[in-house]
C-alpha cells in the first residue's frame, strides 16, 4: 500500500464552506470541503481538483521534482518509506510525518497498489472505488465507513520563528544595566509609541523539521492551504488585566491582528479578563494568514500597522509581549493551554515598552553670553522607559518693542534723575536679564506614600518688591498630588504675612506667590516657604505601594494613585525636586521683573535653533558630548531570518511606513512608486531614526531597489567644540553646546598633608555663589600627579562647613586618573546655601599623591550639576532649522534652513523648549522673562588716582642713648579696618642692627610680631592671622630692646611720622553703561612685576547700577536716636510677625549718608560699627521734621514741623557697596564732565581745552566716547584679605603686544574651562607685600644652582639658566644677591678623563674622577692609565689662559706616596668672563703628583655664570646646594641706586555677561601745561593736564 499527501483545489475556499465546527459561515475562510473532488466517479483515479502536495521550498531538503513525496515521510531522515507492505491485509504505517507543507484543505490519502510508488500521483492498478480510502475519513455517504465531521484537517507549522520583534522606538531594553530581554540586540530600541503604528513591526516565519535541524520555508508556493495566523497581547505581562488597563492591540482597515475576528469588539480568553486584540481589517488578499513575504523571501507574516491604544496620551506600560499564533481558528485559540498542545503553533517576541511623551523640560533660563549670544540652560524632566529622549527643540521669539510690548513704561520708577530713560528690564545697565533665583527643596517626612511638607528656601540676588509675583515649578509628578485635589493649601513660616496668597496648578505643578503691597525682601535675605503636608503633596513610593484611596489625602478622589505612577513611569524610581529656579516678574511700578515689565512679548519673528541630541536616544539618561542638526541613517530593505542580533538600529531592520508623516519626504516612497509594496500606506516614510537623533531620511521602508545598498545620511553635525572654548566664546560651531551636565565652574582652594615626600591627605575648599545641590559633582584637577594605588571609586572624605564646623552626610569622594593626571572628585550629598564656605578633607592615607608638577593653593574645579542639565549657547550668525509636527512625527520635516539668525544689540527675546522622542514631543516650558542681547561694556576711560593708604602714627622710646638698644611704642589709630595679612611700615632712619630681625615678639594680640631691616631702616607690622586691627580704635605696640634695634648715632628720633600701609584706594571713571552695553563689575589687577609677567593678582569689584548708584534697600524705620558714637540701632523687632535679622550680621546698613557695618541682631536691636566705607558717623533721630513731628512704629509721620521743613521718619536701609562712589560726582556718583567738543584743533582732538572757561566742562584726554553723556566714578580699596580671583590669565591672544620681556595684553582672555560673565573667586586671599620685609617680596621661580655654593663670601655663581639674571635680586633660600651684569663663562666641572664609547640605550656615558666609567655599553675612560706621586692635596688655577679671571678650586689626594692620586676637586669659585676653555694647572701644593701620558686637567665650563653681590639688603650670605631653588624677585630697579623700588602695577577692565572690555593701565602722567613760559615777577595761574592726579570729590575734572 501506499500513503500519499493531497491537497484540494478548493482549498483558498469560497463562501458557503464550513467551519471547523462544521457551521457554514459566509467570510470564506475556514477548512474546505474536498468532498466533491475525492468522489467523484467521473475520474478515472478518483483525483479530480485534487493533487499530490508539493513542497513550499525550492532549497533545503527538496531539490528536484522527484523530491517531492518527501511531503509526506515516514521518517526525518527517509526520503521515501510511504509504502508498505500488506501484511494479513493489513497495511501499517509509522513515523508519517508531513514536510514542506502546511495549511487546511489536506487529506491522507492511501492506495492498494500503486504503479509507482516514486511517482507524484499514486495511482492504483485496482478500481478506484475500492482501491482507496481518505483521512478524514469522507464518511458513510461518501464511500467511508463513518459519519462524516470534517472534509479535510489542517497541518500546522513546526515552529514559528520572530524574524523581527516590535520595537524602533524608546529604550534598548537590553543595553540596560538590569537587561530587559526584548530583541536580544545592544543598541536596537525596543519601544513603541502608545497609540502609534510601531515602527519596526513584527515579523514571523514559518519553519519545519528537517532531516537534521529546522528549516525556512523559502519558496513562493502560495498553494499549500489557508493557515489564518494572528498576534495579541500576552496576558500575563500586563498582570492578567489589560482589558481595565486600557490596552488594545489594533490595526487599520489594511491589516490587523486577527483572521476569523472581523468585529471591533475585543476578544478575551476564557477565565480572564485580558483583550486579545482587535481587528476592523476585511477578508480577500489582505487577509491575515501565513504566505509567502517578498521583503524576507519566506513563507511567514509581516505585521504592517500593528498598534497598542492606552487608556489616553499619557498612559503607557513597560514590558509588555505580543503572542503570534497560527492555526484553523485564532479567535478561538484559548483552546491553547500548554506547550505540549497540539492544536496551534506559537512564538512569543521579546518584551518592548508603550511609552508617550517625554516629560517636560525643567529649571528653564537663559542668560545673555557672549557678544549678542545667549546661554540657554534647563535640566531634562525625568527620563524612564515610559518617557524615553531623544532630543530637544528650542525655539526663539524676538519681542517687539513698541506698543504694548516690552516698550518703555511711563509708570516705571525711573533711575535716579540724570537723564537716563526709564527701565524696559529690570536688569538695564547691569546684565541683560533673564533673571530668576535658585531655589532649594527639601521634605518632611520622606516616608513613601505619606503626605509631606515642602520647605522651600531661596537666597534672593536681587530685591523683591511688593506686587512682584514668584513662579515656582515643583516638577511633578516628583511628587503626587491627584489633579482633582480640593482642599486648601496655604503656606506657613516667617514669610507668611509677606504674600497676599498661594496659587498652585495640579496641572502644571507651578506655585505661585504675589508679594503683599509694601513689602521687601533685600537681597541675601533668606527667604523659607513651607508648604504643609495638608496640602496633600505625597512623597512617591519607589515600590509603587499604593494602596487603593489609600494616603492620598481627604481631598483628592484618585483611586488608584499605583496605577497612575505605573501607567506614566513604569518601575523607575522617582525623586522629587531638590533645585529648582524661580521666575520673578513684577508689575508695571515694581522696580523689578525682567519680564518686559509683565507687558506681552508681542513676537514678531521666530527662530528654531538645531536641534540638541546626547549620544545616545536609546537609554535613561542624558550624558555626554552634544550633538545638533539631526544625525540618522537609512533603515534595511529586507527582513532577515534567521534574526539579526549583533547591527545597530536601524541597520538590518525593515522599517514600516505608516502614519500621518514623516521626516523623510522622499519621493521614493510615495505610494504611487511602490504599487506592488503593501508596506508603504503613505506618501511619507515615517520611520525617523530614534536609535541616532532624528534627521532627515533616517530611515525608510518604501522601494526596495531604489535604496540598494543602505542609505546612509549624516545631515547632523557632532558637536566638535570643546567645553572651555564653547564657554570663552571662541567655538568654531555656533551654536555650540557643552556636554551634559556641565556647569558653571568654581575656584577652589587646596592645602595638602605631606608625609615622606608624598600628600597624603588634602584639604579642598569651595565656597560657591549659588546652591550647592545634592548630587553636584566638582572634579578637582592634579596635574602630573597619580595615586599609588592608581584610581579609587571611594576615598575616604568628610564636608564640613566652615561657620559652623558641623559635618554634612552624604558627601562622598574618588580618585579617576587619565594620561598621568589626576582628578579628586567630591559629590555633594546635603544642599549648602549659596555663599558659604565648606571644606572637604580627605582622610590622612586615603590617597598617596606623587606628582611631579607644583601643586596649587588654588585651582579651578570643573562643575557637573549631577542633573544632566542642557546648556545650549548660540549667538548672532547662529544656524537655524525648520520642522513640522504631526501626529507620531514631534520634528517631521526637520531640515536646516539656509538662513542665519540674525541678532542685533539690544533685541528683546522669550525662549521656549519642548523635548521630543521618536513619536511625541512633550509640552513646552515657557521663559516668563525675557532676556536682552547686549555687548561687552565700554573701556574704562582713565584712572584718576592710585593711592596707597598711610597713617599717622606717635612714637616714644626707652632708652634715648645713642647707639643702645632700646624699646620703641607705637600709637596709632586706623581710619579703615586692617585685617590678617596687612602691613604696617614706619621708616625709621637713622636706627641701626647687626642685621634683619624676624619675628619680634610684641605681646600685642593684633600685631603680635614684626620685623626690622637695617638695611631699608623699615619697621614692619603685621596683622596676625585670624585678627583684625579695628577702624577708629587705638592700638599701642611696643616693639622691645631685645629685637637689638639701635637707636640713632645722632641723639635725636622722631616723635612722629606718617607709616605707610599695604592697602591702596584705586580710583577710575567710566562711561555711564547702556542697556545694550551694561556692567556687571570690573575686575583689577596688579602686579610686581612691570612687565605683566609674574605675580599678577585678581580682584573683582562688582558694580550693580540697576538698582540706582547707591544699591539700598528700605529695612525699616529707627526706633530710638543714635548719637554720634551710639553702637546699637533700633528697629522694630520682626520676629514678632516675620522673619529675624541674623542675616544682617556682616552686611550694612545705612541712614542718611552713612554707612554701618551690622556686628550682632537681637530682636530689632543691631549691634554696629559706624562710619563704614569712608562715611562719617553723626548724630541720627528717629524723626526729623521739628515742632510737633512724631514717628510710629511703622514709620508713619505726624505732627507739624518747623517752618521750611516736613515730618519725616528716619528710614533705614540695607546697604550694598559696589565699585560706582556715590560720593564723587555731581550727581552723587555721576557727572557731564565730557569735555569739549568742535573748534581747535578740531573734533575728537579737542576733549580737553587749555583755559580756565573750560574746566566747568570737565577733561577727556583720551577721547573717550560717553554715548549717555555721562561718565561715572568707581573706587576700590585693595588691601590683603581681598578674595582672589582665577578668572584670567596673564595675557590673552587678540591685540596683544606681548614678548618675552614685556607683556602688556589689551585684551583680557578667560582661563580654560572659565565662563563669560562669571568671575570665579576663592578662599584664597590677595597679598600685598611689604617695603619694609624684603624677604616678603614678591619672588617667581627662575631657575636652580648648577654648582654649589660653599661659601658666603664667593660671588661668582653658576646657576641651571642664568640669561633672565641681569640686573635683578636674586632669593636663594633666604638670602638675596644682586646680580650686577648679565651672565658670562665660567668653569663648571673638572675632571682627569676623557669619555669614549656608546652607552647603552637610554643612558649615557660618564667618567668619574678617578676613571671609572659609567652607562654600560662600550663606554670607557681614557687614558687607562692613572696619575701617580701625589704626597699631598692643593689647589687648582687657570694662570693666564681662557681670558676669564676669579677661578679657583681645591683637590684632595688619596694613598699619599708614590701611587697617590687626586680623587675629588672642589671648584670655589668657578671664576666668570672666560672666552674660551681655560687651562687647569696646579696652583699650589700637589708634590709630586704626575699625570698619565695623553693625561690633563679638563675643564667643563658654563655661559651661566652671574656675578653678585651677596647678603644684599640686608639678609645674610649662607652656603647653598646644588639644585637649590633660585628666585627673581620681581619689584623692578630704580635707575639710580641697586634697591628695588617696591612698585604695584595696576590695570582693569569692565565685565558683563557678554565678555569683557579692553584693559585700561594706570599711568601717571602730564599731558599739557599751560604757560610754559613765566613771567619773572610771578604770580601766574599754571594749568597742568594730568592723568592719575586726582580722585577727590573736589578734583575730578
Amino acid at each position: 500500500s501506499g500513503a500519499g499527501l493531497v491537497k484540494a483545489d478548493d482549498s483558498t475556499p469560497t463562501n458557503g464552506t464550513l467551519n471547523g465546527d462544521g457551521v457554514t459561515i459566509g467570510d470564506g475562510h475556514l477548512l474546505p470541503a474536498c468532498v466533491g473532488q475525492a468522489v467523484d466517479s467521473s475520474e478515472h483515479d478518483q483525483m479530480a481538483g485534487m493533487s499530490q502536495a508539493r513542497c513550499a521550498t525550492t532549497g533545503g531538503e527538496c531539490t528536484a521534482f522527484s523530491d517531492y513525496e518527501q511531503t509526506l515521510s515516514s521518517s526525518s531522515d527517509t526520503v521515501s518509506g510511504t509504502t508498505v507492505a500488506v501484511v494479513a491485509g493489513v497495511s501499517s504505517w509509522t513515523g508519517l510525518q508531513a514536510r514542506y507543507t502546511f495549511g487546511s484543505g489536506f487529506l491522507l490519502r492511501f492506495v492498494l497498489n500503486p504503479t509507482n510508488s516514486t511517482f507524484e500521483n499514486l495511482t492504483t492498478v485496482h478500481t478506484a472505488q475500492n482501491g482507496q480510502m481518505f483521512l478524514p475519513d469522507l464518511g458513510t455517504a461518501n464511500g467511508g465507513s463513518v459519519t462524516a465531521q470534517y472534509n479535510s484537517m489542517l497541518i500546522r507549522p513546526f515552529a514559528l520563528e520572530v524574524a523581527q520583534h516590535p520595537g524602533g522606538d524608546g529604550v534598548d531594553l537590553d543595553g540596560l544595566a538590569t537587561p530587559v530581554q526584548a530583541d536580544g540586540t545592544v543598541n536596537t530600541p525596543d519601544g513603541v509609541g502608545a497609540s502609534q503604528p510601531f515602527r519596526v513591526q513584527p515579523a514571523i516565519a514559518v519553519k519545519g523539521m528537517g532531516t537534521s535541524s529546522e528549516y525556512y520555508f523559502e519558496h513562493a508556493w502560495d498553494n499549500h492551504g489557508h493557515l489564518p495566523v494572528t498576534a495579541v497581547i500576552r496576558s500575563d505581562t500586563c498582570g492578567s488585566d489589560c482589558v481595565n488597563k486600557g490596552l488594545v492591540l489594533t490595526g487599520t482597515t489594511s491589516t490587523g491582528v486577527s483572521l476569523t475576528s472581523l468585529t471591533a469588539t475585543a476578544r478575551v480568553e476564557t477565565g480572564t479578563n485580558d483583550a486579545l486584540a482587535n481587528y476592523s481589517g476585511s477578508g480577500g488578499t489582505s487577509d491575515v494568514e501565513l504566505a509567502y513575504q517578498g521583503v524576507m523571501s519566506k513563507v511567514g507574516f509581516v505585521w504592517q500597522d500593528l498598534k497598542v491604544l492606552t487608556r489616553d496620551s499619557d498612559t503607557g506600560f513597560e514590558g509588555l509581549k505580543l503572542r503570534f499564533v497560527c492555526g484553523y481558528d485564532t479567535d478561538n485559540h484559548q483552546t491553547w493551554v500548554s506547550a505540549t498542545q497540539t492544536t496551534y503553533t506559537a512564538v512569543d517576541s521579546g518584551y518592548f515598552d508603550v511609552f508617550t511623551a517625554p516629560s517636560v523640560p525643567l529649571n528653564l533660563h537663559v542668560l545673555s553670553y557672549g557678544e549678542l549670544g545667549f546661554r540657554v540652560q534647563f535640566d531634562p524632566g525625568e527620563i524612564v522607559r515610559l518617557k524615553p529622549l531623544s532630543g530637544f527643540i528650542v525655539e526663539v521669539d524676538f519681542c517687539s518693542q513698541s506698543g504694548g510690548s516690552c516698550a518703555v513704561q511711563a509708570d516705571t520708577p525711573a533711575w535716579p534723575q540724570i537723564g537716563v530713560p526709564s527701565r524696559r528690564l529690570y536688569s538695564d545697565f547691569h546684565t541683560g536679564g533673564g533673571r530668576v533665583e535658585e531655589v532649594a527643596l527639601s521634605y518632611y517626612p520622606t516616608t513613601p506614600a505619606v503626605a509631606t511638607e515642602i520647605n522651600i528656601t531661596m537666597y534672593p540676588k536681587e530685591h523683591i518688591y511688593g506686587g512682584d509675583t514668584i513662579q515656582i515649578s515643583l516638577n511633578l509628578p516628583g511628587l503626587w498630588r491627584a489633579a482633582d485635589y480640593s482642599g486648601s493649601c496655604a503656606i506657613e513660616g516667617a514669610f507668611v504675612n509677606y504674600f497676599t496668597g498661594l496659587t498652585f496648578d495640579n496641572v502644571t505643578s507651578v506655585l505661585t506667590l504675589t508679594m503683599v503691597d509694601g513689602k521687601r525682601i533685600p537681597r541675601g535675605q533668606p527667604v523659607s516657604l513651607r508648604l504643609p503636608s495638608g496640602c496633600e503633596f505625597i512623597y512617591p513610593s519607589r515600590e509603587m505601594s499604593f494602596a487603593a484611596g489609600v494616603n492620598l489625602g481627604a481631598n483628592q478622589t484618585q483611586t488608584n494613585l499605583a496605577d497612575y505612577q505605573s501607567s506614566r513611569y513604569g518601575s523607575s524610581v522617582l525623586t522629587p525636586l531638590q533645585h529648582a529656579f524661580a521666575y520673578v516678574t513684577g508689575s508695571t511700578s515694581s522696580t523689578s521683573g525682567d519680564n518686559c515689565k509683565n507687558d506681552t512679548c508681542t513676537v514678531s519673528s521666530t527662530h528654531v535653533l538645531p536641534s540638541l541630541q546626547d549620544g545616545s536616544s536609546m537609554d535613561v539618561s542624558w550624558s555626554g558630548t552634544q550633538q545638533f542638526g539631526g544625525v540618522g541613517s537609512a533603515c534595511y530593505q529586507q527582513i532577515d531570518a534567521p534574526f539579526d542580533t549583533s547591527s545597530t538600529f536601524p541597520y538590518r531592520r525593515f522599517c514600516a511606513m505608516a502614519g500621518t508623516g514623516s521626516n523623510d519626504p522622499d519621493a521614493n516612497d510615495d505610494v504611487a512608486d511602490n504599487t506592488g509594496n503593501v508596506y508603504v500606506t503613505t506618501n511619507f516614510g515615517n520611520s525617523g531614526d530614534n536609535g541616532a537623533p532624528i534627521g532627515q531620511n533616517p530611515g525608510r521602508g518604501g522601494k526596495v531597489e531604489v535604496f540598494s545598498p543602505i542609505v546612509a545620511v549624516t545631515t547632523g553635525t557632532t558637536l566638535t567644540d570643546t567645553s572651555s572654548s564653547c564657554r570663552a566664546g571662541t567655538n568654531a560651531q555656533n551654536p555650540c553646546a557643552l556636554p551634559a551636565g556641565e556647569d558653571f565652574n568654581e575656584a577652589v582652594t587646596l592645602n595638602y598633608t605631606w608625609t615622606n615626600g608624598n600628600v597624603t591627605a588634602v584639604l579642598v575648599g569651595v565656597t560657591r555663589e549659588s546652591f550647592i545641590s545634592p548630587g553636584q559633582v566638582f572634579t578637582v584637577p592634579f596635574a602630573l600627579t597619580s595615586n599609588a594605588a592608581g584610581a579609587a571609586s571611594s576615598v575616604d572624605c568628610t564636608a564640613t562647613l566652615v561657620s559652623t564646623s558641623v559635618v554634612q552626610e552624604g558627601w562622598t569622594c574618588a580618585w579617576t586618573e587619565s594620561s598621568g593626571n589626576g582628578n579628586l572628585v567630591i559629590t555633594a550629598g546635603t544642599s549648602i546655601a549659596p555663599s558659604t564656605a565648606v571644606q572637604i578633607q580627605t582622610s590622612d592615607g586615603a590617597v598617596t599623591l606623587t606628582t611631579t608638577s607644583v601643586l596649587p593653593p588654588t585651582t579651578l574645579s570643573l562643575v557637573n550639576t549631577g542633573t544632566s542639565r542642557v546648556s545650549y549657547i548660540f549667538k548672532n550668525g547662529a544656524s537655524a532649522a525648520t520642522y513640522t509636527s504631526a501626529d507620531g512625527d514631534p520634528v517631521g520635516t526637520y531640515s536646516a534652513s539656509s538662513s542665519t539668525i540674525t541678532i542685533a544689540a539690544d533685541d528683546i527675546l522669550s525662549f521656549r523648549v519642548f523635548a521630543y522622542n521618536g513619536r511625541f514631543k512633550s509640552d513646552t516650558t515657557t521663559t516668563p522673562v525675557q532676556s536682552r542681547a547686549i555687548t561687552k561694556p565700554d573701556d574704562p576711560a582713565y584712572f584718576s588716582e592710585v593711592r596707597q593708604s598711610s597713617v599717622g602714627v606717635q612714637l616714644s622710646y626707652g632708652s634715648t642713648s645713642a647707639g643702645e638698644a632700646t624699646n620703641i611704642t607705637i600709637q596709632a589709630q586706623f581710619a579703615e579696618d586692617l585685617i590678617n595679612g596687612s602691613y604696617v611700615t614706619l621708616n625709621l632712619a637713622g636706627f641701626t642692627s647687626a642685621s634683619i630681625v624676624r619675628d619680634i615678639a610684641t605681646g600685642h594680640t593684633q600685631f603680635s610680631t614684626a620685623q626690622w631691616n637695617a638695611n631699608l631702616t623699615s619697621l614692619v607690622l603685621k596683622v596676625a592671622e585670624g585678627e583684625t586691627a579695628v577702624a577708629l580704635t587705638d592700638y599701642t605696640i611696643v616693639i622691645p630692646a631685645s629685637a637689638g634695634i639701635l637707636y640713632p648715632s645722632t641723639g635725636t628720633a622722631p616723635s612722629s611720622l606718617i607709616a605707610l600701609i599695604a592697602t591702596y584706594t584705586i580710583s577710575w571713571v567710566s562711561p555711564f553703561p547702556l542697556t545694550s552695553k551694561p556692567r556687571k563689575g570690573f575686575v583689577v589687577q596688579t602686579t610686581t612685576d612691570r612687565n605683566w609677567n609674574t605675580d599678577i593678582q585678581t580682584t573683582v569689584v562688582e558694580d550693580k547700577l540697576n538698582n540706582g548708584v547707591s544699591d539700598k534697600i528700605l529695612l525699616d524705620y529707627l526706633q530710638e536716636d543714635m548719637t554720634d558714637n551710639t553702637t546699637t540701632l533700633v528697629v522694630n523687632d520682626p520676629t514678632q510677625v516675620g522673619p529675624s535679622l541674623d542675616w544682617l550680621i556682616g552686611n550694612y546698613v545705612q541712614i542718611s549718608d552713612e554707612v554701618m557695618r551690622v556686628e550682632a541682631v537681637s530682636g530689632g536691636t543691631l549691634t554696629v560699627r559706624r562710619s563704614r566705607r569712608s562715611t562719617r558717623a553723626v548724630a541720627h533721630t528717629q524723626i526729623t521734621g521739628g515742632g510737633t513731628c512724631a514717628c510710629s512704629t511703622a514709620g508713619n509721620a505726624s505732627g507739624t514741623a518747623d517752618s521750611g521743613q516736613s515730618c519725616a521718619c528716619t528710614a533705614v536701609y540695607v546697604s550694598y557697596g559696589q565699585a560706582t562712589n556715590p560720593l564723587v560726582g555731581s550727581f552723587n556718583g555721576f557727572d557731564r564732565l565730557i569735555g569739549t567738543a568742535g573748534a581747535t584743533p578740531g573734533a575728537g582732538a579737542d576733549a580737553c581745552r587749555i583755559g580756565s572757561i573750560y574746566w566747568p566742562l570737565g577733561c577727556n584726554l583720551r577721547g573717550v566716547a560717553y554715548t549717555s553723556g555721562l561718565r561715572s566714578h568707581q573706587g576700590f580699596l585693595l588691601q590683603a584679605g581681598n578674595r582672589k580671583s582665577n578668572w584670567l590669565s596673564n595675557c590673552g591672544s587678540t591685540g596683544d603686544v606681548c614678548t618675552s620681556v614685556l607683556c602688556k595684553c589689551e585684551t583680557p582672555t578667560l582661563l580654560p574651562d572659565m565662563d563669560m560673565g562669571r568671575p570665579v573667586t576663592s578662599d584664597d586671599i590677595v597679598y600685598l607685600r611689604s617695603s619694609g620685609d624684603p624677604l616678603q617680596w614678591s619672588n617667581i621661580p627662575l631657575t636652580d644652582v648648577a654648582l654649589e655654593i660653599n661659601s658666603a663670601t664667593v660671588q661668582n655663581i653658576i646657576l641651571t639658566d642664568g640669561s633672565a639674571a641681569a640686573a635683578s635680586y636674586l632669593r636663594v633660600d633666604d638670602e638675596l644677591l644682586y646680580v650686577h651684569g648679565a651672565a658670562s663663562r665660567g668653569v663648571l666641572a673638572i675632571n682627569l678623563y676623557q669619555v669614549t664609547g656608546n652607552a647603552d640605550a637610554g643612558d649615557s656615558c660618564a667618567c668619574s674622577l678617578t676613571g671609572n666609567s659609567t652607562g654600560g655599553g662600550s663606554c670607557a675612560c681614557f687614558p687607562q692609565e692613572v696619575m701617580t706621586g701625589c704626597t699631598e692635596g692643593g689647589t687648582l688655577g687657570t694662570g693666564d689662559t681662557g681670558g676669564g679671571t676669579g677661578f679657583s678650586a681645591t683637590f684632595t689626594v688619596a694613598n699619599a706616596g708614590p701611587s697617590g692620586y687626586i680623587d675629588s676637586i672642589t671648584i670655589t669659585d668657578p671664576g666668570h668672563s672666560f672666552i674660551s676653555i681655560p687651562d687647569i694647572s696646579i696652583a699650589t701644593g700637589g708634590t709630586g703628583c704626575t699625570l698619565a701620558t695623553f693625561q690633563s686637567f679638563l675643564a667643563t665650563t658654563s655661559s651661566n655664570v652671574v656675578q653678585t653681590e651677596r647678603g644684599a639688603l640686608g639678609t645674610t650670605a649662607a652656603t647653598h646646594s646644588v639644585s637649590t631653588s633660585v628666585s627673581k624677585i620681581t619689584w623692578p630697579l630704580r635707575d639710580s641706586v641697586n634697591v628695588p623700588g617696591t612698585q604695584y602695577y595696576f590695570r582693569m577692565a569692565a565685565y558683563n555677561d557678554a565678555g569683557l572690555s579692553n584693559y585700561l593701565y594706570f599711568t601717571h602722567a602730564i599731558t599739557q601745561v599751560n604757560p610754559t613760559i613765566l613771567s619773572t615777577f610771578g604770580g601766574d595761574t599754571i594749568e597742568i593736564t594730568m592723568e592719575g592726579g586726582g580722585g577727590s570729590p573736589e578734583n575730578t575734572t
